[in-house]
């Protein structure tokens, strides 16, 4: 279900919102044409709420992604259909559909077809919805019209008509609410076992579900990873929170067993069983046998790790150990 949001142009500013009303009698169906990555419903809304430098102005743009931009009432007049004071710009509704690269074009077409719907219902005085071909000849929305992304205007009106781009009646919230991303720029995220699709639309392989990763870049409802170098949808994400810092005792208690368990990306009970996954991971980081036990009354495994941190070599794992607590030092800077 689509949420509409309002980001209205200012009053003030005339040339794209002129403030002239009217009832309006159709609906008009664009494609940006912008194939850009990041060129989604929220950078047009944004480029309209700005002050676009084009005397051009619409009043819906739609994406891949749940918020739909409101940028001129419906009864206003927006300058979209290139046929100055004729029945397009003054009568009709404008919807933009993005067709920005890092998105979904079967997913926007589908938030299109909703908001359609919707305006039908919304207003009786509605008999048509066209194409911005038909009020100034122009190739647009070029990828409908063409049908060439595997999708027709012939089968997007039958959606309309059949109501297949999901509930007829969008959200609404509150003009202020707009929507909150607690994601920043270098911050570690996690992706969700849930996670099933790529913001891009391809699916999701099961090794990468439940990686960390790093923010690289951020995009309306989406970010970019750079480990992975794909955009992942931000309801997939969550924040990889830090962890308590560790005391620096140099005892292999179960608060650093978990921070090593978390580390290697194994299961987290605090327990190290034999044989154990964790062990097992951490062997294999060494280059020592995988057996997932630590050997005694000497481990090779253990001497690998005192040699690497340049600690008394015994191959034993002592209360307290030198050895533990520059695991516990290196585990609260967040790289062994």
């Amino acid at each position: 279900m689509v949420r509409i949001i309002e980001m209205l142009i200012p009053k003030s500013n005339k040339k794209t919102r002129p403030g002239i009303k009217r009832v309006p009698r159709s609906i008009t169906i664009h494609e940006t044409d912008n194939e850009g990555i990041g060129a989604n419903a929220l950078a047009h809304a944004k480029l309209q709420y700005n002050g676009n430098i084009r005397l051009a102005s619409w009043h819906l743009q739609v994406d891949d992604e749940p918020e739909v931009y409101l940028s001129i009432p419906y009864d206003e007049v927006a300058y979209a259909a290139g046929d100055g004071k004729g029945p397009g710009n003054m009568y009709s509704i404008h919807i933009e559909v993005c067709v920005n690269r890092d998105g979904n074009y079967f997913k926007t077409v589908n938030h299109t077809v909703e908001v359609v719907r919707y305006l039908l219902n919304k207003f009786p005085s509605i008999t048509e919805v066209v194409q911005h071909h038909k009020w100034n000849g122009k190739n647009c929305p070029r990828y409908l019209r063409s049908g060439t992304k595997g999708i027709s205007w012939q089968q997007f009106l039958q959606k309309v008509a059949k109501g297949n781009g999901g509930s007829d009646t969008p959200q609404v919230p509150p003009k202020d609410k707009t929507p909150n991303h607690l994601f920043k720029i270098g911050e570690k995220v996690r992706i969700k076992k849930s996670a099933t699709y790529y913001a891009t639309g391809e699916g999701i392989p099961a090794y990468i579900k439940g990686r960390t990763d790093i923010v690289l870049q951020k995009s309306a409802n989406r970010v970019l990873l750079k480990g992975i170098n794909s955009w992942v949808k931000t309801e997939d994400l969550e924040v990889v929170r830090a962890a308590a810092a560790l005391a620096i005792d140099g005892y292999m208690g179960p608060a650093t067993i978990k921070a090593l368990q978390r580390y290697f990306g194994t299961p987290i009970d605090g327990v190290i069983s034999r044989p154990s996954l964790l062990i097992k991971a951490m062997q294999k980081w060494l280059g020592t046998q995988q057996d997932g036990i630590i050997s005694e009354p000497y481990s090779t495994m253990v001497a690998a790790l005192q040699r690497r941190y340049q600690t008394p070599v015994d191959g034993k794992i002592s209360r307290p150990s030198l050895v533990v607590k520059e695991l516990q030092r290196r585990l609260n800077r967040g790289k062994l």
